[in-house]
């Protein structure tokens, strides 16, 4: 699996998988309702060959880590779309 689309589903929270998907490198979740980027944050172990996240119209309040953090839980992130969130 390298590719997914989980956009409008209403989501609030993401529960962690109990194995992760090492081979997704992209992630589309626009037109949910994430707000609390600690549930972002868990994407990161969830799917670490994530190279492109695409979150816009979500609810996110803010991004609380550093890009030093940011580096370390999503080291292979090069596109991030958070449009109107």
């Amino acid at each position: 699996l390298e590719e997914l689309f989980l956009c409008l589903n209403e989501y609030t929270t993401v529960t962690p998988a109990t194995m992760p998907c090492p081979t997704l490198r992209l992630l589309h979740i626009t037109d949910n309702s994430l707000q609390e980027w600690s549930e972002v944050r868990k994407f990161g172990s969830m799917f670490p060959a994530l190279d492109t996240l695409i979150m816009a119209n979500n609810n996110l309040n803010s991004i609380q880590d550093s890009g030093e953090i940011l580096q370390r839980l999503f080291p292979n992130l090069r596109s991030i779309n958070l449009h109107n969130s």
